[in-house]
């Protein structure tokens, strides 16, 4: 006895015009943001729970005088001169605890070893699961 094989397909149909919509909108949200972020006339910055720099607006690499791939990935600790970077790290530290908002006067040093009086402006933000992400901050220049 032969037994005749048949030849077939199976497919699975799917819509995905919701998840495509939900695309669209990330995108949407990603590039309002990143606009905002470097429209932005105030050196601005954004840190991991580490405290290793995400990243930064234009006028904040500007003001000292590094690209953004100098600055990402390293902390304040690797990037500032020590007199400077302890205070940021022991602020940020003390941010990272307190989940709260930081708002206090202290100095810089930019790119032509100029000290700034600045205010530091700084708070956590959260990640999907309501759990503290890192630090986002301005640092707008005191005028004398």
């Amino acid at each position: 006895m032969q037994l005749s094989q048949g030849y077939g397909a199976v497919g699975i149909v799917r819509d995905i015009s919701e998840r495509k919509k939900a695309e669209n909108e990330i995108k949407r949200q990603y590039y309002f943001i990143d606009a905002m972020l470097h429209s932005i006339p105030v050196p601005l910055f954004y840190k991991d729970i580490e405290g290793k720099y995400l990243g930064c607006n234009e006028v904040f690499s500007e003001m000292f005088g590094k690209s953004l791939e100098e600055i990402r990935g390293k902390t304040v600790i690797e990037l500032w001169p020590e007199l400077y970077s302890q205070t940021y790290n022991e602020k940020d530290m003390e941010l990272l605890r307190d989940k709260s908002r930081q708002r206090y006067e202290s100095v810089i040093l930019d790119k032509d070893q100029k000290e700034h009086q600045v205010i530091y402006d700084k708070a956590v933000f959260y990640n999907e699961k309501d759990k503290v992400a890192g630090i986002i901050g301005t640092l707008p220049i005191l005028l004398k």
